[in-house]
């Protein structure tokens, strides 16, 4: 009985002719398969990233007209607070996808999560303006 299963993983061998050789190469495909598909899918990620710079001229103003604005706010400063944090991350918005852009170019860098910071950038800045929206409406001017 013992023979047969020890015959089993040799005749499997010996039918598909699988060795250290064809073994090392499939594990080289399927790596070199993956690092096209991340590579893909970063490159995917910067194009969406990417896309809001293209309306940024007009942020940037907008938020050189809030910051004109800003100084007739009185009251509360949590709103004050509100305000500054959302124009000051709407507009740091090119320097962080400049700074993830060159760290995702450079060699030797793991660089699986950089193509998502500009995104989750993207996040904090919508997240900073809603909550702008709703301190704004419990707020009285």
């Amino acid at each position: 009985m013992a023979v047969p299963i020890i015959l089993i993983p040799l005749l499997i061998s010996w039918k598909f002719n699988i060795s250290k050789e064809g073994l090392e190469k499939a594990k080289q495909s399927v790596a070199d398969e993956r690092s096209k598909t991340a590579k893909t899918i970063g490159i995917i990620l910067f194009i969406m990233g990417g896309l809001p710079l293209l309306v940024y001229p007009f942020v940037i103003m907008a938020n050189a007209m809030s910051l004109a604005g800003f100084e007739f706010i009185n009251g509360n400063p949590i709103l004050k607070i509100c305000i500054l944090l959302f124009v000051l991350a709407s507009s740091t918005y090119p320097l962080t996808y400049i700074t993830c852009l060159i760290f995702y170019s450079r060699r030797g860098i793991r660089k699986n999560m950089i193509p998502i910071i500009p995104l989750l950038h993207i996040f904090v800045v919508v997240l900073l303006g809603y909550i702008w929206g709703i301190v704004g409406k419990l707020v009285e001017y």
